[in-house]
């Protein structure tokens, strides 16, 4: 049996470590990297269930991820070659190991439908692909919402219903997006609040050698505040909870065993570009509007708040829906809710009065 150590707790779940470093730029890779440990990452372990943050550095750390092969589609021959010796690596390995690969860019669709059904975790970057398919009218992930690259990331996450994904966020400037620009941070949480809605379970954070992010302080609060909810983070998934959401605020509602998330963006943003830059208007006025969601019986949100902490009031209205106040500026929010599953008819009242 191993023995959990300080060190090992660091680099299975590296955002107390990343949180701790300030400024950003401070941040160790070969610190990190220093921390890894030689026995694979088992799949009954927590943090394999977690929302990850991690540098791209550390993704590659066979220990710390389970990565078993890089790039299926093109570095190993062919496409059935590769799926043999993917077959063949996770054979050579524990049963009770977390298996990953890193697709590429090249036949990102095609090798995700194909390899993804194998393993238990991929690294992809869905910033590179985009779709004109129209939202599915059954699909819960960004319900309804039309948006190149939200259709992106909805494509992804249906090619690979089954399997955790970790989005790559190229903090240096993905050349499709920024044309080599870095992003600052309202780009940058818009690509996490983004993935986040898409069902994804966590982000690589690509390009951090390269310094700053532009407005990196509100980011260093951005990733201590995903930590605190990351163990259910990493276990959420879309519902379709939304009631009547505003055609031009459209929202993703993501539920995991104790927390229901309601993820916003602004859908201007990322929506064409000019001169290979992608569209980032300004934000201008801050977003005010409501959100109405309707639980299924049987369960109870409660303690209403946002990411960062701060409560807020909602309120029940008469046909049972629960009416959410929305107010962000920037590129978007998270709302957090704690979940009672209960009976109905046996839930303490007092769940009620805190919203």
């Amino acid at each position: 049996m191993r023995t959990r150590t300080a060190s090992r707790t660091c680099i299975a779940h590296p955002l107390p470590l990343l949180c701790s470093l300030r400024p950003f730029a401070a941040i160790s890779l070969t610190l990190l990297s220093s921390l890894a440990f030689a026995a694979p990452l088992p799949k009954t372990d927590p943090e394999a269930t977690r929302f990850w943050i991690i540098p791209e550095k550390e993704a590659y750390n066979e220990a710390r991820t389970g990565m078993v092969m890089v790039c299926p589609s093109h570095k190993h021959g062919t496409t059935d070659q590769a799926f043999a010796k993917l077959q063949q690596l996770i054979a050579d390995r524990p049963s009770s190991a977390v298996n990953t690969i890193w697709v590429c860019r090249t036949e990102q669709m095609v090798t995700l439908r194909h390899f993804a059904p194998i393993v238990d975790q991929v690294f992809v970057n869905p910033f590179v692909y985009r779709s004109d398919s129209a939202p599915p009218a059954d699909s819960a992930v960004w319900s309804g919402l039309d948006h190149p690259v939200i259709n992106g990331l909805r494509d992804i996450r249906m090619a690979a219903p089954n399997t955790r994904l970790i989005a790559c966020v190229d903090l240096a400037g993905e050349d499709k997006l920024f044309g080599k620009a870095r992003p600052g941070f309202d780009e940058v949480a818009w690509m996490t609040y983004a993935v986040i809605g898409a069902g994804f379970q966590g982000i690589v954070l690509r390009g951090m050698k390269h310094g700053n992010l532009q407005n990196g302080a509100p980011f260093q609060d951005l990733i201590p505040a995903l930590g605190t909810v990351a163990g259910e983070l990493g276990r959420a998934t879309p519902v379709k909870w939304a009631v009547g959401s505003p055609a031009d605020q459209p929202v993703a509602i993501l539920l995991s065993e104790r927390k229901l998330f309601i993820v916003a963006i602004r859908p201007s943003f990322l929506h064409g570009t000019r001169h290979r830059r992608a569209s980032f208007p300004d934000t201008g006025q801050p977003v005010a509007t409501t959100v109405a969601i309707s639980p299924p019986e049987g369960i109870n949100i409660h303690s209403p708040r946002v990411l960062s902490g701060l409560p807020f009031v909602a309120a029940r209205v008469p046909n049972g829906d629960i009416s959410l106040p929305l107010r962000f500026s920037g590129a978007g929010t998270i709302l957090v809710l704690d979940v009672d599953r209960a009976p109905f008819n046996q839930r303490d009242d007092t769940t009620d009065k805190q919203l």
